[in-house]
């Protein structure tokens, strides 16, 4: 047991020194282990030059100029994807609806067409109630 905790604690006093050392030292890339994703994450600034090193801004500006175009090409193609994806939804909702509308036609055709039947039978029999009741007075006198 005191052997275990003895390696534990020059193992922690190692790593320690290690991340003074590294953090000491603005050029080294440090690198992180996430346990969720088992991915490595790099978190470092690149080293620091001489800022007013003409030729290291001008590379600077263009690597940015780089970057930033593509960003608007990406976001070009974005907005294009976005464009036809909303096409693709409005078109088929039109579908959709001329569907829905033509169903609505059949049925406003369907009930229009059962209530003229309904109609007819109405008005036929009115029309023999009233013949049955003519027949019936002109069989009393």
């Amino acid at each position: 047991m005191k052997t275990w905790t003895i390696l534990t604690l020059a193992l922690l006093a190692v790593g320690l020194l290690t991340a003074v050392a590294a953090a000491d030292d603005p050029g080294v890339i440090q690198t992180q282990s996430t346990a969720h994703a088992g991915t490595v994450l790099i978190a470092a600034a690149p080293p620091a030059a001489k800022a007013t090193d003409p030729t290291v801004l001008d590379e600077r500006i263009t690597a940015l100029e780089r970057e930033n175009v593509v960003l608007r090409e990406d976001l070009g193609k974005s907005r294009l994807d976005s464009r036809a994806g909303l096409k693709e939804l409005s078109d088929q909702h039109e579908a959709d609806m001329a569907r829905f509308q033509q169903k609505v036609d059949d049925l406003n055709a369907q009930f229009e067409e059962e209530r003229e039947r309904a109609q007819r039978r109405e008005r036929n029999l009115w029309l023999a109630v009233g013949v049955l009741a003519v027949a019936i007075i002109a069989t009393s006198n």
